[in-house]
């Protein structure tokens, strides 16, 4: 069988998350999915598709990125290392890496 090595940048981007504030209750409460760390750590499956939180419209543009479906997750801690593929249209958390397709 014959293999073929790609560098990521041929096949997709690396993005890092963000945390719009919290205490701005305007960014909170919407329908765009937003998980916490817990959520990632919590869930029995390689595919995540909602977690407690969501984000408003105005929450979005206050420091993180929509991401699409079918973007792969990294959550990485000192002990942690996860994947997660994503269900849904979502945002990330900021103490995450998400790898999305952008050529095909």
């Amino acid at each position: 069988m014959e293999t073929t090595t790609y560098k990521i940048s041929d096949i997709g981007e690396v993005v890092g998350g963000g945390t719009p504030l919290l205490l701005i209750a305007t960014f909170w409460g919407g329908d765009i999915p937003w998980f916490l760390r817990k959520d990632l750590t919590s869930y029995k499956s390689v595919y995540i598709s909602h977690g407690e939180n969501f984000l408003t419209k105005t929450g979005l543009k206050s420091g993180t990125k929509l991401l699409p479906k079918g973007t792969v997750l990294f959550l990485q801690e000192l002990q942690l290392a996860m994947l997660l593929l994503l269900l849904i249209l979502s945002v990330q958390i900021k103490d995450s890496k998400a790898l999305y397709a952008t050529k095909r």
